[in-house]
């Protein structure tokens, strides 16, 4: 299927350079570098000469979205379950809120359903720079082995990067399987170590220790700042969203929750949990007939969403994965 670009190098929307043109250059530098680190595959890019490569990058996305019509999603993370092994009072994706009654019951992704939905993506995007499986905790999910396999054999994927909050350590038959794609997948691990009260459920020991024995590459996490979050709930107007939007950073956490890509963590279970109202437009739907690529062509060049109305952005700093 054909699609004709919306626009042309001399008029690219401000949100489109920004979210989609920007960001694959930047996650494209920042890739480049990780892999290195952790693999020493391809070169160093000193910091001195980021600015420069970064504009290299920039000018390459652009020669490959006009002149080769390839179109990559900078960073997308999969929701694989809700279910979590801590329950943050601040958690900027709800998790707490799900699993407490029928209506707001858990979410586990089948590995059936995951491979429809990159299936579906592979038919309309070229690739995704920065792919991540996350949660809640995806550690949790019964069958995350199979997501796995299928996640490093996607074309769309060069790396898995899999998110955990370093409370639980794979068991001995996960990290053999693990192992067997040491070259494709590493972890991130949350570091919540700054909440004294959550040191004996942080296994950040053990965890490390078993990736060392398997081969695994890691990262852990610099010290994160909190801040205080609330239901989604108001109604911002244009002018305060767009402006809100313009300097949010969890807009670039892209996520899929059940078969719907959503701006950020927040919208996407906001959506699930009744705090939004799913709008159209608001969604990419990888389970309609509606063309993805389509989609996803105006979902980048959106100066807002709706549901980014009835977040509040507080700017409370708080304990670091305080417990309810």
């Amino acid at each position: 299927m054909s699609h004709p670009l919306p626009f042309t190098r001399e008029n690219i929307p401000p949100q489109f350079l920004s979210r989609y043109f920007e960001k694959n250059a930047e996650q494209r530098y920042l890739m480049q570098v990780l892999e290195f680190m952790l693999w020493r595959r391809g070169r160093m890019i000193l910091p001195p000469h980021r600015a420069r490569v970064m504009q290299e990058f920039l000018q390459e996305e652009m020669e490959d979205f006009f002149g080769k019509g390839l179109f990559r999603i900078p960073q997308l993370q999969f929701l694989l379950t809700t279910r979590c092994s801590l329950r943050c009072k601040n958690c900027n994706a709800y998790m707490p809120y799900f699993g407490g009654s029928r209506s707001h019951a858990h979410h586990d992704i089948s590995p059936e359903d995951f491979r429809r939905d990159l299936e579906r993506l592979a038919g309309a995007v070229a690739g995704i720079r920065r792919f991540i499986l996350i949660g809640g905790e995806p550690l949790l999910h019964p069958r995350l082995m199979e997501i796995v396999e299928i996640a490093v054999k996607s074309p769309l994927v060069s790396v898995v990067e899999i998110i955990t909050n370093g409370t639980l350590v794979p068991r001995p038959e996960e990290l053999e399987a693990l192992a067997k794609h040491r070259d494709r997948l590493y972890f991130h691990i949350s570091n919540y170590a700054a909440n004294s009260a959550l040191a004996p459920r942080l296994k950040h020991e053990a965890l490390l220790q078993a990736l060392k024995e398997h081969g695994l590459r890691h990262q852990m996490a610099e010290a994160p700042v909190w801040q205080e979050e609330r239901p989604l709930s108001g109604r911002l107007d244009d002018a305060a969203v767009a402006a809100m939007f313009d300097s949010c950073w969890i807009k670039r956490c892209v996520q899929a929750l059940d078969g719907q890509i959503a701006i950020c963590p927040k919208a996407s279970s906001g959506y699930e949990l009744g705090m939004a109202e799913k709008k159209p437009g608001e969604l990419v739907d990888l389970r309609s007939g509606e063309d993805v690529r389509t989609q996803l062509l105006a979902f980048y060049q959106k100066p807002f969403f709706d549901v980014c109305r009835g977040c509040a952005r507080i700017g409370k700093e708080v304990l670091v994965a305080e417990q309810l």
